[in-house]
């Protein structure tokens, strides 16, 4: 059995979840253990990534559309542990969304 904690550790992409692989009938399972609000994350930097044609979950794509989910992925972890979120976090991740405007777009056309 192998853990890898990506709670602990996030992924550079912001991603966090924790995998469990292990071995059954010589077959290798993952098994990902995250919230409710990190599977939503996770599925929506998928989808996204689909829809503008980067591999975002693996830190492939356009910088500023990698910046972005950022300060998004530690606001989602802030909001999940009652944690306020700083005015500064949510100033930089607005900043971000305007300059990230015509990707989202696409997502939403889609």
């Amino acid at each position: 059995m192998r853990v890898d904690d990506y709670i602990d550790q996030p992924k550079d992409t912001g991603y966090r979840a924790v995998h469990v692989v292990v071995r059954r009938d010589s077959h290798l399972i993952k098994i990902q253990l995250r919230t409710a609000r990190q599977h939503a994350w996770a599925d929506y930097l998928e989808q996204l990534g689909a829809r503008s044609g980067h591999d975002l979950k693996d830190g492939q794509g356009p910088e500023e559309l990698l910046e972005y989910h950022l300060p998004g992925a530690s606001i989602m972890t802030m909001q999940e542990q009652d944690v306020d979120v700083p005015d500064s976090t949510w100033s930089y991740w607005r900043q971000l969304t305007e300059a990230v405007s015509p990707y989202l777009a696409s997502r939403e056309e889609g």
